[in-house]
C-alpha cells in the first residue's frame, strides 16, 4: 500500500528485488475522452510520490535492485501519443519524473540499489 510506507522494511528486509508495477487507478470514459482517477491516485501521487518513497525505502533496505515498470514514449514529448495521455493530469511527465528520481536515488553514493526501467507499450496483436 503505497499509503504505507513503514510498511515496507519488512517486506524489504530480504528482498532481492522491487518491481514497481503500478499506476494512478482511473476510469476512461470514451465518449468524453476524460480520465476520472480514483480513491485520490493521480499520476503525481502514484508514479512519482509513490515511486520515490518505494526507492528510498528500498535504498534504506539495501536492495540489490528496483526494477520501474514505465511506459514506452516517456521522452518522446513530441509526440502525438505523449501528448494525448499526458492530457491527463500529466501522466508521462510524472511518470518520467518518476524514472529520474529512481536513477538519482540508486546512483547517490550512498546507494547499493542498481535499477531497471521497463518502457512496455506498443505491442498489438
Amino acid at each position: 500500500d503505497l499509503q504505507k510506507p513503514k510498511t515496507y522494511a519488512r517486506h524489504f528486509r530480504r528482498a532481492k528485488a522491487v518491481i514497481f508495477a503500478s499506476q494512478a487507478r482511473s476510469v476512461f470514459d470514451q465518449d468524453n475522452e476524460v480520465v476520472k482517477f480514483l480513491h485520490g491516485d493521480t499520476p503525481k501521487m502514484v508514479e512519482y510520490k509513490g515511486l520515490k518513497t518505494v526507492v528510498e525505502q528500498a535504498v534504506d533496505a539495501e536492495v540489490p535492485r528496483v526494477m520501474f515498470m514505465s511506459m514506452y514514449m516517456v521522452t518522446k514529448t513530441k509526440t502525438s501519443e505523449f501528448k494525448w495521455l499526458n492530457k491527463f493530469k500529466k501522466a508521462m511527465y510524472w511518470k518520467r519524473q518518476g524514472e529520474l528520481e529512481l536513477i538519482r536515488q540508486c546512483k547517490s553514493p550512498k546507494s547499493k540499489t542498481k535499477y531497471t526501467i521497463v518502457r512496455a507499450g506498443g505491442a498489438t496483436g
